[in-house]
């Protein structure tokens, strides 16, 4: 009976998400977050929302594998972070911590079962990624703030539903969809027929771009969030099979476009199969470890926001050869040069350096410039070096409510004993 009850209650959720009325009052709630969105954006602290993101990320990780042997308890700041954490790459993660993990890798770095890996192939060096819901929470915290960019110039383009195709193939498009809000995720549809907490896994015989036309048809698609990669695949599909040569002739209501992609290209130009003249074309930098830059028009570049559930850190491109190069946060970089981005994002990568290289136009707000992808080989310590370095005395270390001190001259600590450092 409980079965017969949960098939009931989709069908009728599903009617009733499809009604004139119920389309007219979310359009009206998506647009009402969309300017308060914006007005957040412009008002909130960089630089606070970061560490904010950060020691989130680290209280709920530290009873990880990798939380408890980099001692995630003792760090409440960016400084103890930075020196406990040191920089890491997806080759380095997945040898240490996510192979010996298997079938649930990414549970040695980060407390979520329901993750799986994605292969990034856009990069130098192929690499898997943990995707988590923590991770499609933040892309889709990322892709809603692109939403309203781009509804700011024209509501218009939340008036149906939202075609997205994510930028790791069909399979981890429904886990990246879940991490939408309630009221957003009924207008998501994914590259198959339903909505997306309907989408299962598509089997690997099938193309993508095959199941991605069996869902082009619904005309009602206003808005598309599309990895640059597949969505080219997709128009070049429907020219070879339908013979359409405007993307409207197969949605009318698409009124934007917001293309993902790991480096966007520089300058306007799109070259897709289809024309897609009259509708509006918006850029955005979400690699697949985590969401970096909108396109913001206001100020005519790519954006860097600081509350996207993800934490950066940036090293100097000529540092990158030195065993403890400088990491600096969003408040210490400088416009004109080069640094390589390292990621701490909610699928448990940590300070890690995945090939991203970004040049800042200006600060306040942070613009970009530039973005590329290029091979990042980092220097590993050598172990006399390591031996050399002194050990950082206990009382030096930050402590935290929770965490029991000691009485001078002891070798244990209890909960009785805390408090007599306390003054």
């Amino acid at each position: 009976m409980s079965a017969i009850r949960a098939v009931r209650w989709c069908c009728l959720s599903q009617w009733l998400t499809d009604t004139r009325l119920y389309r007219k009052v979310s359009e009206a709630l998506l647009r009402a977050q969309a300017r308060r969105r914006l007005a957040r954006i412009d008002a909130a602290p960089v630089n606070r929302c970061q560490v904010v993101a950060l020691l989130g990320m680290l209280k709920q990780a530290r009873g990880t594998r990798f939380g408890h042997e980099h001692d995630f308890r003792r760090i409440s700041s960016v400084a103890d972070y930075q020196r406990l954490v040191p920089l890491s790459t997806p080759q380095s993660l997945w040898e240490t911590y996510w192979q010996p993990a298997l079938p649930e890798p990414a549970l040695a770095t980060w407390p979520e079962a329901a993750t799986q890996l994605a292969r990034v192939q856009d990069a130098d060096d192929p690499m898997h990624v943990p995707v988590s819901p923590s991770l499609g929470r933040a892309h889709w915290k990322a892709l809603r703030t692109a939403l309203a960019l781009v509804s700011s110039q024209s509501p218009r383009h939340l008036a149906g539903d939202i075609l997205f195709l994510g930028p790791a193939g069909s399979r981890v498009d429904a886990m990246l969809a879940s991490g939408a809000a309630p009221l957003l995720s009924s207008r998501i549809r994914l590259g198959r027929e339903g909505r997306a907490r309907e989408v299962g896994p598509i089997p690997d015989e099938i193309d993508p771009v095959q199941a991605v036309l069996r869902s082009t048809p619904t005309p009602d698609v206003s808005c598309i969030l599309a990895d640059r990669e597949r969505f080219g695949r997709m128009l070049y599909s429907l020219r070879w099979q339908t013979g359409t040569r405007h993307v409207r002739e197969v949605w009318p209501q698409l009124s934007a476009v917001v293309l993902t992609d790991r480096c966007p290209p520089e300058g306007k130009t799109v070259g897709f199969a289809l024309d897609v003249d009259g509708v509006e074309v918006r850029q955005a930098c979400a690699p697949l470890e985590g969401p970096l830059a909108l396109e913001d028009r206001r100020h005519d570049g790519l954006r860097m926001l600081g509350d996207l559930d993800t934490f950066y850190e940036f090293i100097p491109r000529e540092e990158l050869e030195k065993t403890s190069p400088a990491r600096h946060t969003l408040a210490d970089v400088e416009p004109g040069q080069d640094y390589a981005v390292a990621f701490t994002s909610p699928a448990g990568l940590w300070s890690c350096v995945t090939g991203v290289q970004v040049t800042f136009e200006k600060r306040e707000p942070w613009m970009l410039r530039q973005i590329r992808q290029e091979t990042v080989a980092l220097r590993r310590p050598s172990r006399q070096q390591v031996e050399s370095e002194p050990i950082p005395q206990l009382d030096s270390r930050p402590r935290r409510v929770d965490t029991p001190a000691r009485r001078p001259g002891t070798i244990f600590r209890n909960a009785w004993s805390k408090l007599v450092d306390r003054g």
